[in-house]
């Protein structure tokens, strides 16, 4: 087991709209919502591990162009108000987009970056529990995660875990799941920095 270098502050987050699949072909009756929807699943950067869960989050900033315009694949979106939305009168861009078919539709979630090799010493990261708990226990995995015997040699290692519904948190990361519920952050992203 690894030993925790610091404790996370939670600081900085990114924001999550948050969309329900079945609310948006409820409440848009163009037929182009379904293109939508099936554009969502199809670009996720974040896939369910459970494959029979239609769930992912989008990297909003893959999908925009030079001028920040969303590509017209997913334009629906931006009608939907999904990349920008208000918070006390303020307007704020969502960094990303997590879609299911069973999360409150419109709500904005907290995300959390936690770059491993800022918290602890990656000099033994083969052997890390850590990041073998992340492969089999996380919601999330990134669609572009190297195959698993090349992920510990320092392939993308990209991981995103719902903090209200882990289980079987290793000892060393228990005090930053107990930090960021405290913080009320939703999800935390692992990642090797990449």
């Amino acid at each position: 087991m690894s030993t925790l270098l610091s404790v996370p502050t939670f600081a900085i987050l990114s924001d999550v709209m948050s969309l329900n699949l079945e609310t948006m072909k409820d409440m848009y009756s163009s037929p182009n919502i379904h293109n939508t929807i099936d554009s969502l699943k199809t670009n996720a950067s974040y896939y369910h591990r459970n494959s029979n869960v239609v769930a992912g989050f989008i990297n909003v900033s893959l999908f925009t162009d030079d001028s920040g315009a969303f590509d017209p694949e997913l334009a629906a979106l931006a009608n939907a108000h999904v990349t920008s939305f208000l918070i006390n009168g303020i307007e704020k861009k969502a960094s990303y987009i997590m879609f299911s078919e069973d999360h409150d539709h419109g709500s904005v979630k907290k995300i959390f970056d936690f770059c491993l090799p800022d918290y602890f010493d990656m000099d033994d990261e083969v052997e890390m529990e850590e990041m073998s708990w992340m492969q089999s226990q996380c919601d999330y995995r990134y669609h572009l995660n190297s195959d698993q015997d090349e992920e510990l040699a320092g392939g993308v290692f990209d991981f995103i875990a719902d903090v209200n519904n882990t289980k079987h948190i290793p000892e060393s990361l228990i005090p930053v799941f107990e930090q960021a519920k405290a913080a009320n952050v939703d999800y935390i992203l692992f990642n090797l920095g990449c």
